[in-house]
């Protein structure tokens, strides 16, 4: 009986054992996922610092693509459409650019380059500040700190 006893006890303690070794396997993964949003995050950590150090130098205009014509006044021409163009015309580095796309008003834009391809950045949450709650008129018009990349 006393055998018995112990061999059940015995039993009782593989099975907690292999449900232990179950949930340390969900663990194990649960950690692996939260170390890939974690280097994501870095990564990302990263590019908002190295924008903050762009952000605090003058806000530029349109003027780099901006061309002089024949007459006394100034023509806007070659502007990139979005920031992917950019990026295939040689630029690099992540910051404010003008873009013109689809024939609109050119207007400054946020581009990350650090993908390997230009991204125009469309909105980014960046602390929590900005209310989303606007009119739509306010997303038309655009809101937010193109500074501190919070803008739509």
């Amino acid at each position: 009986e006393v055998i018995q006893r112990q061999e059940q006890s015995i039993a009782n303690l593989l099975e907690a054992m292999v449900e232990q070794g179950r949930h340390l396997n969900h663990q194990t993964r649960k950690i692996k996922l939260l170390e890939e949003k974690l280097a994501a995050n870095t990564s990302a950590q990263e590019t908002f610092e190295k924008m903050a150090q762009i952000s605090k130098s003058a806000l530029p205009t349109p003027t780099p693509y901006l061309t002089s014509g024949n007459s006394s006044t100034t023509m806007m021409s070659d502007f990139p459409s979005d920031c992917s163009e950019l990026f295939d015309r040689g630029e690099r580095a992540n910051g404010i650019y003008a873009i013109k796309p689809n024939g609109s008003e050119p207007f400054m834009a946020f581009c990350d380059m650090s993908r390997g391809h230009g991204a125009t950045v469309i909105q980014q949450r960046r602390d929590g500040s900005i209310n989303f709650d606007e009119p739509w008129e306010k997303y038309e018009n655009g809101f937010g700190d193109l500074q501190c990349k919070t803008l739509f």
